[in-house]
């Protein structure tokens, strides 16, 4: 594996000189002999990111030719088997994945469903709780931007099964967080508490 190709990568990427960085991108993706040195490199690599922003906000981006190339065989490997950290770093990734243009996903990789997997393999992981509730809580409040015209699910208006859904989150934050997310948990409940009185008549 040619590490000084991906150091060059690097440094031309921060540089912001494009064209140059694909080339060297090509070349340290062409180096990888196999496998096995291509998981050990990833799992090195993807534990020195990064995932949260300076806001607290969960997630991170790479370079898409990097993930394509790299990381994105092992990372699916890993949740195949069910690696805690491989979960978490997917669930991290969430713009990468999406930008894929290859084949389609074949499981729920959707971040919390990922995350959720990571806690419960490993519940004392102060970083899979922080993330897990990072994006629990931005998609309930995801879900009430548009309120008062209704609770959303996706882009359309949360029917009883969606609202049910989101109990299990609300629960899930309740026991993740701590008084910071309590009043907005609360003010939460009761949109849905009004929002099923709204369906039901």
């Amino acid at each position: 594996m040619d590490e000084k190709a991906f150091l060059l990568f690097c440094d031309l990427d921060r540089a912001g000189r494009r064209a140059e960085s694909k080339v060297a991108i090509r070349a340290f993706l062409q180096s990888i002999r196999n496998d096995a040195e291509r998981d050990a490199w990833a799992r090195s690599y993807l534990g020195t990111l990064s995932y949260f922003d300076s806001g607290g906000r969960f997630g991170t981006q790479v370079r898409q030719e990097l993930f394509d190339g790299a990381l994105w065989a092992f990372l699916t490997k890993g949740v195949r088997s069910d690696d805690p950290d491989c979960l978490y770093w997917l669930a991290g990734l969430q713009q990468n994945r999406l930008s894929r243009r290859q084949d389609a996903p074949v499981a729920d990789h959707s971040s919390i469903s990922l995350l959720k997997r990571a806690f419960v393999a490993k519940p004392d992981r102060l970083d899979f709780r922080k993330a897990l509730l990072a994006v629990t809580i931005e998609t309930l409040r995801h879900a009430t931007h548009e309120w008062p015209s209704g609770i959303l699910d996706g882009r359309d208006g949360a029917d009883l099964a969606a609202l049910d859904e989101y109990d299990g989150l609300i629960d899930l934050a309740r026991k993740l967080g701590g008084r910071e997310t309590k009043e907005m948990l609360d003010a939460f409940s009761v949109k849905m508490q009004l929002y099923r009185q709204r369906l039901r008549t």
